[in-house]
């Protein structure tokens, strides 16, 4: 009983480690569903973001370079996330955007089939911008799964340089899904209440006493 005591208040404590989480706090306007996304949603992901403005003309040919990468590195098998975002709120709109990737998509030829979106301030948290100091557009940020920034490119910078950086300093590690799974279950505020109720009945029974007729 002891045992199982520890084991509950252990996985009560813990469960936060199981994810590394992604290192800027906020949300973002996403391109197809028009609503606040969290960037909670790229934790213990690999993840290839350019910074971007729709006034940056050589942004729209960063697009096809993202495309290159997109199609060289996870055709390996990788499971690196791509995400343009618009770091410039002031200027940027979604309808902007979304004329941006149509522009950039029929000059160059490609479909960009990852994520768009537009950065928004979240209450006190800084913009994205502000969290990874982009002064420069395009920048073009590589972060680990570990939430860890890898590498970044302030300025134009070509798919065959982000390839090479990749296969040479980044091994893809698919995820544990039992780790992934546990963090699912254990990051669910019903299943942690559940638990607590657990914990409190368990050291009920290890500290009060039992009563009964002698």
């Amino acid at each position: 009983m002891r045992k199982l005591a520890f084991l509950l208040i252990f996985l009560l404590v813990n469960f936060q480690t199981v994810q590394a989480d992604f290192p800027h706090e906020g949300s973002y306007i996403g391109l197809d569903s028009r609503v606040a996304e969290s960037y909670d949603q790229f934790d213990d992901k690999y993840v290839l973001i350019e910074a971007f403005a729709t006034w940056c003309l050589p942004c729209k040919a960063e697009q096809h370079e993202l495309s290159l990468v997109d199609e060289v590195i996870n055709a390996e098998g990788a499971n690196l996330t791509l995400f343009t975002l618009s770091v410039s709120p002031a200027t940027d709109s979604i309808d902007s955007i979304q004329k941006f990737k149509n522009e950039a998509e029929e000059e160059f030829g490609f479909v960009g089939t990852w994520e768009y979106g537009l950065d928004v301030r979240s209450g006190d948290n800084p913009s994205f911008a502000e969290t990874f100091n982009i002064d420069v557009i395009p920048t073009t940020l590589l972060i680990d799964a570990d939430g860890s920034l890898q590498k970044e490119w302030r300025g134009v910078v070509t798919a065959d340089v982000i390839i090479s950086f990749i296969d040479a300093n980044i091994t893809f590690t698919a995820p544990n899904q039992a780790e992934v799974f546990l963090g699912i279950i254990l990051g669910n505020i019903f299943f942690q209440g559940f638990l607590v109720v657990i914990v409190l009945l368990v050291v009920y029974r290890l500290v009060v006493p039992k009563s009964g007729i002698q």
